[in-house]
């Protein structure tokens, strides 16, 4: 895809999901895939490709260069599609070996997988993640509320 900006031009590449992929991330979240799930998954995955690709191609107009990537957005719209299609949001406790689980938490880790590389979300085990994920909704239901 291609984006001209002020006579610079960025070439960004679609991402898509296999529907496998879709329907292992569905069935780690323990629900059942039908083809609008499925669908719902690559179409909010390939919008947050498209947007750090995106910010990743602009050119860089000044400031502390600091930039939103996008993931607390992304995060909640998986929230958000996980409970719609039948899901309940929850993360699970933290256990005395430090393991973290729920079926919305190994559905949210199996998107992560599922991104490029350069898009994923790093962290250094479960528990880091989880609190990313927490926060991420915590500040959105500032922004609303």
């Amino acid at each position: 895809m291609r984006k001209d900006y002020d006579g610079q031009t960025a070439w960004v590449e679609d991402y898509e999901l296999d529907d496998d992929i879709c329907h292992q991330i569905i069935e780690a979240g323990e629900l059942a895939p039908n083809e609008d799930f499925v669908f719902a998954i690559k179409a909010e995955v390939s919008r947050y490709v498209y947007w750090r690709g995106m910010e990743r191609t602009a050119p860089h107009v000044g400031g502390s260069g600091r930039s939103n990537d996008f993931w607390g957005e992304h995060i909640c719209k998986i929230i958000e599609l996980y409970e719609s299609f039948g899901g309940t949001y929850g993360l699970g406790r933290k256990n005395v070996d430090g393991s973290v689980g729920s079926p919305f938490f190994s559905f949210a880790i199996e998107i992560n997988k599922a991104l490029p590389p350069e898009y994923r979300r790093l962290t250094v085990n479960k528990w880091e993640f989880a609190l990313a994920i927490r926060r991420a909704r915590q500040n959105s239901k500032k922004l609303i509320g």
